[in-house]
């Protein structure tokens, strides 16, 4: 933990090149509990002012309204999905995101039955539909991700990792299914937000 210096105007602490930033919390003068920003982006497909609003490009293997193994929250279920199906969250106006936040966190619970290897999807924040920052692979292995568990698995990526700034304005999340030799992709996914 870095603490701050105590200011009226008080800034976040200089995080040197031998540490990772998760995240940031401000503690308000006379409080002793911090003041920690979160964005729900999606948890039980409520839309807007709530959550952000979920899309697909394939409505027949990806829906945004099953029940399933995560708990407290509507899981988006993925059946047989294939290269290029795509899921975008967007929020209803632009947001300068690494002003606010620092990580990105979901659920995940991939099905047993996926070919660990050939299974992978692409995430990335864009503004108006244009890539802002770096696209992230999650693939096997990655992010501590296990893409044939059957088991709830939290993922959380830093922005930093996205390439993402403190100018950096974004008003969607895109994720991607980029399979290889033919593979399909079954998951669970819910609970994602920024922190």
């Amino acid at each position: 933990v870095l603490e701050g210096m105590p200011s009226s105007t008080p800034d976040k602490p200089i995080v040197s090149t031998t540490q990772l930033e998760l995240s940031f919390a401000l503690v308000e003068t006379g409080s002793l509990q911090p003041t920690i920003s979160q964005s729900q982006i999606y948890l039980n497909n409520l839309g807007e002012p709530t959550e952000w609003t979920g899309t697909t490009n394939a409505p027949a293997r990806i829906t945004f309204s099953g029940a399933g193994p995560i708990t407290g929250a509507t899981n988006v279920r993925a059946i047989n999905s294939v290269v290029n199906d795509t899921i975008t969250f967007t929020n209803d106006s632009p947001i300068s995101i690494r002003s606010l936040f620092s990580v990105l966190t979901f659920k995940m619970n991939p099905s047993a039955a996926n070919v660990a290897n050939r299974v992978r999807l692409r995430l990335s924040f864009r503004l108006g539909g244009s890539l802002v920052g770096n696209t992230i692979a999650l693939n096997n292995g990655s992010y501590g991700y296990v893409a044939n568990s059957n088991v709830v698995q939290t993922i959380s990526i830093s922005l930093i990792d996205f390439g993402l700034t403190s100018l950096s304005i974004v008003d969607n999340l895109f994720i991607e299914n980029v399979n290889t030799a033919n593979a399909v992709y079954n998951y669970y996914m819910g609970d994602v937000k920024l922190q």
